[in-house]
C-alpha cells in the first residue's frame, strides 16, 4: 500500500499445472503496474514497467517508492533489484 492505494506489480498467469493441467494454456508473465483505492476498480499505471516480466518477485515500499527484487519460475531466475 502506498498513498492509500493498493498496488499489483507484475506476476504470472497459467503457471499452475494443478489448475491448468500439463497440456494447458501457455504461461504468461507480466511487468505491468495497477492500483486501486477500493480493490474493485483498478487503474493501469504502467503497461510495461522498467523491469523484466517475472513471477514470484517481492516488492516493498521504501521511502515512498517501490523496491522490487528477485523472482522464480523462469529459465534463469531474476536476481536484480
Amino acid at each position: 500500500m502506498l498513498n492509500e492505494y493498493i498496488y499489483v506489480l507484475g506476476g504470472s498467469q497459467n503457471d499452475d499445472a494443478s489448475i491448468i493441467g500439463p497440456n494447458g494454456r501457455a504461461r504468461q508473465y507480466y511487468n505491468d503496474v495497477w492500483r486501486s483505492l477500493d480493490g474493485a476498480v483498478w487503474e493501469l499505471i504502467a503497461p510495461s514497467a522498467g523491469w523484466s516480466e517475472r513471477p514470484g518477485h517481492q516488492c516493498e515500499v521504501l521511502r515512498q517508492e517501490f523496491v522490487c527484487f528477485g523472482g522464480f519460475g523462469l529459465v534463469e531466475n531474476p536476481m536484480d533489484v
